[in-house]
């Protein structure tokens, strides 16, 4: 299943180029990456959100090396989604292991509920 498509009225067709010198650049990322954006999304935030001043909440960040591995694991749970749309069973052993994710995933969402 591919994006949805986006409507005509939100698309983003337009452009606002400007310069900046390094050390306004400096100040932008150290500010972006503290808020937790790109440069440009929080230029184009600043610039639309009509004199509301951005605030930045700090939140614990998470360990590099748990969302590398985090990652990983969806990537190889994509796999398995595509073999099986493609085969249309899952192996013996794999069966158990999507038992124990669906357990964990929905424990989860009750706990937040």
């Amino acid at each position: 299943m591919g994006r949805p498509r986006i409507q005509e009225t939100q698309r983003k067709t337009q452009q606002i180029i400007f310069r900046v010198t390094p050390s306004e650049f400096d100040d932008l990322a150290a500010t972006a990456k503290r808020a937790g954006l790109s440069v440009h999304t929080l230029a184009r935030h600043s610039t639309l959100s009509k004199g509301k001043r951005l605030v930045i909440q700090r939140s614990q960040a998470c360990d590099p090396a748990l969302l590398k591995r985090l990652e990983r694991i969806g990537n190889n749970l994509n796999q398995l989604v595509r073999r099986f749309h493609q085969n249309g069973r899952l192996g013996k052993m794999l069966q158990p292991l999507c038992d124990e994710i669906a357990h964990i995933v929905y424990s989860d969402i009750r706990k937040d509920e």
